[in-house]
């Protein structure tokens, strides 16, 4: 029995800033892209929507709050994404009116907002924690003020916004020495924290050639790179004197990459670090997680960072379903786990979405296209091995 889910539509609802008048809404596409990822913030999307009525064009204006929802199997609207308009595209030709809107998920304000503080002033030195700083960056933008904590360090950072960058600079400095990501919920609510490996599966990706009534993929594509992948890395820090960085190197704890280390496959990397970000040495944190900040546990923690990063890279899979629910009913999404099969290239493992789009053509019609890393890369869950083993 094939698992192939009927394609469900999908719904735009308007609303002004203002919050004055009723919620606009369209539902007819010729078609549409948009995209969800954990790795870049402010996720755009684009639909085409031929036929729209004059009146109710008039009523949408770049500005207004715009939430994407599905209709599932039960007919319940579900969200998938909350963002704001930044383009309205009428192009009137005799005959016809081609209508297009665009814009990005509610991340997109810390695109576009500089980083000062919700009286305009720039953040001066504090020592405070990473949720602290999210706090700060979110007033005086219309993200949801409240947001969801997935394993965020307590660690204390010392902070100053510089001069020109904006609130998504600023954190994302931050990020990189928290080990942290950010990504925003379907609803517009902010993620801040690390992906959640250990979820319940959310369903099944097939593609298989000896059993395909239980194939679900239209397509899929295996990339493999343990060539460009990380064998070896250490992080130091940068002086005058030189230091023998053997005693603090770390190797690859990925499976794959151990299979294929005698045969020194993969880059030895030797990373120089100092302590000032942006040029600013008093962008730093004091601590990291229960450790003080030193040398050794600042260069070991960059090093971690930059090798999980790079492990994306020796499995990634990409896959294409028709419409946007799996078998379960529920909408595909980001910081989700699936059980993927691909028989052609040998990959049978759990495998963790960070990032997809949802399309629509008239050639091939509702498509969701998902982007697939192993378990524990991405962000460091601390799994190398010693110099010595």
């Amino acid at each position: 029995m094939s698992t192939e889910t009927k394609a469900q539509p999908l719904r735009m609802e308007f609303k002004k800033s203002t919050g004055q008048g009723s919620p606009i809404a369209i539902g007819i596409f010729s078609s549409y892209s948009f995209e969800r990822s954990v790795l870049t913030p402010a996720s755009a999307f684009r639909f085409t929507a031929p036929g729209v009525d004059r009146l109710i064009r008039n009523q949408i204006r770049s500005g207004d709050t715009v939430t994407i929802s599905l209709l599932n199997p039960k007919g319940k609207l579900v969200p998938i994404m909350t963002g704001f308009v930044d383009e309205t595209d009428t192009h009137i030709i005799p005959g016809t009116v081609e209508y297009v809107i665009s814009g990005r998920d509610t991340l997109g304000q810390l695109v576009d907002n500089t980083a000062v503080d919700a009286q305009n002033n720039i953040i001066n030195s504090q020592n405070i924690t990473l949720s602290n700083l999210l706090q700060i960056i979110l007033k005086g933008t219309r993200v949801p003020q409240t947001f969801i904590s997935q394993q965020v360090p307590s660690s204390n950072l010392i902070v100053q916004s510089n001069a020109g960058e904006t609130k998504i600079n600023l954190l994302q400095r931050y990020l990189d020495i928290c080990n942290c990501l950010v990504w925003t919920l379907p609803n517009g609510q902010v993620v801040l924290g690390k992906p959640n490996f250990t979820s319940n599966s959310a369903g099944k990706l097939t593609l298989s050639y000896t059993s395909p009534e239980n194939n679900n993929l239209l397509e899929a594509r295996v990339r493999r790179s343990t060539n460009l992948g990380i064998r070896q890395i250490v992080a130091q820090l940068q002086t005058f004197d030189q230091v023998n960085p053997a005693p603090f190197t770390l190797l690859n704890g990925d499976d794959d990459m151990r299979a294929v280390r005698p045969g020194l496959v993969g880059r030895s990397v030797y990373l120089p670090f100092n302590y000032a970000q942006g040029g600013d040495a008093v962008n730093q944190a004091t601590q990291i997680g229960n450790q003080s900040l030193d040398p050794v546990n600042y260069g070991k923690s960059l090093a971690l960072r930059e090798m999980a990063r790079e492990n994306m890279k020796v499995l990634s899979v990409e896959c294409v379903v028709k419409g946007h629910v799996n078998e379960n009913g529920i909408p595909y999404d980001v910081d989700q786990m699936y059980e993927v099969f691909v028989e052609d290239d040998d990959v049978q493992e759990s495998m963790y979405v960070y990032s997809l789009s949802y399309e629509l053509t008239l050639e091939h019609g509702m498509l969701t296209r998902l982007h697939l890393c192993k378990k524990n890369t991405i962000v460091s869950g601390g799994d190398a091995l010693p110099r010595k083993s």
